[in-house]
């Protein structure tokens, strides 16, 4: 249903969040880190769009991938604890 519904909302950062979440569960990493990766192009202020891009490239073995969304959330929120144990 994600994917219907992104044939006519393709710049709902979202609904990509929605379906990488979807992939991972499945067990799609490569699948989950290219949604999460529209996410956060599409919503380059969102927090989630980039946590959600981190933990992705993570479970793709995409570490510089992960390393650079978790620099991208340590420059948004300097204060956080998550973005520096990602």
């Amino acid at each position: 249903h994600l994917t219907r519904a992104l044939d006519t909302l393709r710049g709902d950062a979202g609904l990509w969040s929605g379906l990488s979440a979807a992939r991972s569960a499945r067990d799609d990493a490569p699948g989950a880190l290219v949604a999460a990766e529209r996410a956060a192009r599409l919503a380059p202020a969102s927090e989630g769009a980039h946590t959600d891009l981190a933990a992705a490239a993570l479970s793709a073995g995409r570490y510089d991938r992960a390393e650079a969304a978790a620099t991208v959330l340590i420059g948004m929120n300097p204060r956080a604890v998550e973005p520096l144990l990602t």
